[in-house]
């Protein structure tokens, strides 16, 4: 399913340019507050980074109190861990990003989904 099917009224043109290349994947559902893409790159677990983006306008998100993009960590159950990061706009949001995937094999799985384990 694609954000466009899964959230026919959300503009096209909120989703970053970015997150529309062969790098990531809409992995969008209809059950979801918002649409959801996960970077193709994933480490030998299977994890990968995952990106919520909400709707550009506070007043049509489930909770207008929330920011625009949040960023999570992804296992290769689709079981998403926690938000890493949250961000207000897409500067900020791909800053972390950016960070997150450059670190995605340099650490284990247990230390990217759980970081109060990480000694």
């Amino acid at each position: 399913m694609s954000y466009a099917s899964a959230f026919p009224d959300f503009p096209a043109s909120a989703i970053p340019s970015d997150l529309q290349s062969s790098a990531w994947e809409d992995v969008s559902w209809k059950n979801d507050t918002c649409p959801s893409f996960w970077s193709v790159a994933a480490n030998a677990n299977g994890v990968r980074v995952c990106v919520w983006v909400d709707y550009p306008d506070p007043m049509d998100r489930e909770d207008p109190t929330l920011p625009r993009f949040g960023v999570s960590y992804v296992d290769s159950d689709s079981m998403c861990y926690g938000e890493a990061v949250q961000a207000d706009t897409w500067a900020a949001a791909q800053a972390a990003i950016i960070q997150l995937l450059d670190n995605l094999d340099d650490r284990p799985a247990a230390v990217l989904l759980y970081p109060s384990t990480a000694i």
